[in-house]
């Protein structure tokens, strides 16, 4: 159905261009004020190149605002990416500080029974390390 409406806006456009092309086929000087040439050309071809030079313009703009909405999209990903590795360096860091904790209390708990050889023994029940997926 869009494919339609797109193709009517087309032969429409199209319908209105050889109506101006026709209506305005008639030379017009035209010189360019600094330099000393004048140009006769058809009316229609001034409109289809000053047309033209609009879409390019126009074409250029929102190339130009992609990129600057790009240049936003880069930096915030790096942003991400820096953030996430601060969290896993902060998760690893917690990790270890609970397996000392672990560790110490296995120890005071083996020196308060009175068993002191086995004050060196890590428990067995250390949480497993967790890796973030990307």
């Amino acid at each position: 159905m869009i494919k339609v409406l797109i193709w009517l806006i087309y032969i429409g456009v199209g319908a209105a261009a050889i109506a101006l092309s026709v209506a305005n086929r008639e030379p017009v000087p035209v010189s360019l004020a600094p330099l000393p040439y004048i140009f006769e050309i058809p009316m229609y071809f001034l409109f289809f190149i000053f047309a033209a030079l609009g879409l390019f313009l126009a074409g250029l703009g929102g190339i130009v605002r992609q990129g600057i909405w790009r240049h936003r999209a880069k930096k915030a990903e790096k942003l991400v990416l820096q953030l996430e590795a601060k969290l896993d360096d902060r998760e690893a860091e917690r990790e270890r500080a609970q397996a000392d904790i672990m560790t110490a209390q296995a120890k005071l708990i083996a020196a308060q029974d009175g068993e002191m050889e086995s004050a060196n023994v890590v428990p067995a029940a250390l949480p497993l390390e967790k890796k973030r997926s990307r």
